[in-house]
């Protein structure tokens, strides 16, 4: 056999597996999620996904993945955002089966990952058990003991000048919050009738706080750890899925870490984006402030 012609076979029988790699890779890209649906309306409605990288139709919910190529049927007036990997907000509006991604739409990468454990948590039962808890939904008769979620035991916070801010269930009105320093010196107090309190520009020393939060019959105490920093996030959650979702990522990574350790801090990193209005951080925020106590589920 001549040499060319040996190398002319020896390319056609590499020819498919060559084409099975691509197949292979283009798969594995095809089911990287690139955005999060951040909102949809009208609520009451459902929606189903369809796309080359599912293999059956899913409902969209809130934090629900959107995979290249995804398609939804919306009807007149309906209406359905996405946030991507760049961490703009993509407005999807009906009548018509539209497309949620294009096919050349960016990986979230390690983002994706992250928060794909929390797509349960964005759904509409939860949304309507925080609402109610964060309007302070129980009478004082059944109101239970003060429960803080934010601050599960052994809680820690950065030291130094900062806001600090408190939310709970149970307990009656009216309520006094007061922060000592480790010696007993008081550090801030205020009365409330709400279930919610907050301290502007506090000074919060090294070591250890104390949070007494009282009723005429109950007071939670608390014991906050003040420390030098919060952990660092890994270096793919300060990258991957643009700045919107990395931020997402990151509080719910730090949320997870000791236990639920962290939880104040997480909440306080997504305090930005929930005053500039992100349904998705404003969804996270009330998990933190109202789900369990400890790291999310």
């Amino acid at each position: 056999m001549n040499k060319r012609l040996e190398t002319l076979l020896r390319a056609l029988f590499a020819l498919p597996l060559c084409l099975g790699l691509a197949e292979a890779t283009a798969g594995a890209q095809a089911r990287e999620p690139v955005g999060i649906v951040a909102e949809y309306q009208p609520v009451k409605d459902r929606y189903s996904i369809t796309g080359p990288a599912r293999t059956a139709p899913a409902p969209l919910t809130i934090g629900t993945q959107v995979y290249a190529g995804d398609m939804v049927e919306l009807p007149a007036g309906g209406l359905v955002i996405v946030t991507g990997a760049d961490g703009g907000a993509t407005r999807i509006t009906g009548p018509g089966t539209l497309a949620l991604a294009p096919a050349s739409a960016k990986g979230l990468g390690m983002v994706g990952k992250m928060l794909a454990s929390l797509q349960g948590y964005f759904g509409e039962p939860y949304r309507a058990s925080r609402i109610a808890a964060s309007q302070g939904g129980e009478d004082c008769a059944g109101a239970g003991a003060i429960d803080v979620p934010l601050f599960p035991e052994g809680s820690a916070v950065v030291a130094g000048t900062r806001d600090l801010r408190f939310a709970w269930k149970g307990g009656c009105a009216p309520f006094t919050v007061v922060v000592r320093d480790a010696r007993g010196g008081e550090i801030a107090r205020t009365v409330t009738s709400n279930r919610a309190a907050r301290f502007r520009e506090i000074v919060l020393p090294a070591g250890r706080v104390a949070v007494e939060i009282a009723t005429a019959t109950d007071t939670k105490r608390l014991a906050l750890d003040t420390v030098a920093a919060r952990p660092a996030p890994p270096d793919d959650l300060a990258t991957d899925g643009g700045a919107n979702l990395a931020l997402l990522a990151q509080a719910y990574w730090l949320a997870e870490q000791d236990a639920g350790r962290w939880r104040f801090e997480s909440f306080d990193l997504l305090a930005p984006r929930i005053r500039a209005g992100d349904p998705l951080a404003g969804k996270l925020g009330d998990l933190l402030l109202w789900g369990p106590g400890g790291a999310p589920p």
